[in-house]
């Protein structure tokens, strides 16, 4: 599932946010666990495409924002709900004992969009304003092969005059041998399927995270009781915004 892409938000922001050098996109490897710095070095080191996304305002407040990004499964489950989305995002359903394993778990999903997009996520990093996300799995770019990678998304938002400011970035790395091989000829597809695939979860955070703001305890009602959405995660959503 390389792409989760799902992911993904950010500061003050306008084009100069998304030029290289940008000091939300630098990764603080001194902050990762050894197993994720690992894994995000690996794909830093050899970007095969680094491709910025859309950064729309968010009609709403980030404690929504962190919530839908930290809880993917249920922000996705909300989403097919109201007939926004298709695809589908969850957790093992083995769920481990261990409150370390427990908790490795919980920050990792997998994403299916239901069109050739198939990947696992890891959170790798949570910070105020900021999610970093570790990615792998296959697009399909039909009738070509499947592509097989990797890719660190980076995702970061400010409020500011009631609304998030909010920005993305993925770093992409292809492991097929017959699309590296292509070089730039096989650039622009992948930048293309990157960035339609990875802007799913940001899209889907960002629908949420404005229906919550808008009206937190109609849409707690509207997805209340709905088969494909979590129990506990709604609860934690009406403890916080609804109330009892």
């Amino acid at each position: 599932m390389p792409t989760l892409a799902l992911s993904v938000g950010l500061w003050v922001w306008a084009g100069a946010a998304q030029e290289a050098g940008d000091p939300r996109y630098e990764i603080p490897y001194d902050k990762l666990s050894e197993k994720h710095r690992k894994k995000v070095r690996r794909v830093m080191e050899d970007v095969t495409v680094a491709v910025p996304l859309d950064s729309p305002s968010v009609a709403s407040r980030r404690e929504f924002y962190d919530f839908l990004l930290e809880e993917l499964p249920f922000t996705a489950e909300v989403c097919r709900e109201m007939g926004r989305s298709k695809y589908e995002v969850y957790r093992d359903p083995r769920v481990p004992l261990g409150e370390k394993e427990r908790a490795a778990w919980r920050h990792t999903c997998y994403m299916e969009d239901k069109d050739g997009l198939s990947i696992k996520v890891e959170l790798v990093l949570a910070e105020p304003n900021r999610r970093i996300f570790y990615t792998w799995g296959s697009y399909d770019l039909s009738p070509l092969p499947a592509v097989w990678g990797r890719s660190v998304i980076v995702t970061a938002w400010e409020e500011k005059d009631g609304k998030l400011l909010t920005g993305a970035k993925v770093f992409a790395q292809v492991d097929s041998a017959v699309y590296r091989a292509l070089s730039d000829v096989f650039q622009g597809w992948v930048r293309d399927a990157v960035k339609e695939k990875s802007a799913l979860f940001v899209r889907a955070a960002r629908w949420v995270a404005e229906a919550a703001a808008e009206d937190p305890k109609r849409l707690y009602e509207q997805v209340k009781g709905a088969k494909g959405v979590d129990e506990e995660a709604l609860e934690e959503f009406r403890r916080r915004f609804v109330g009892k």
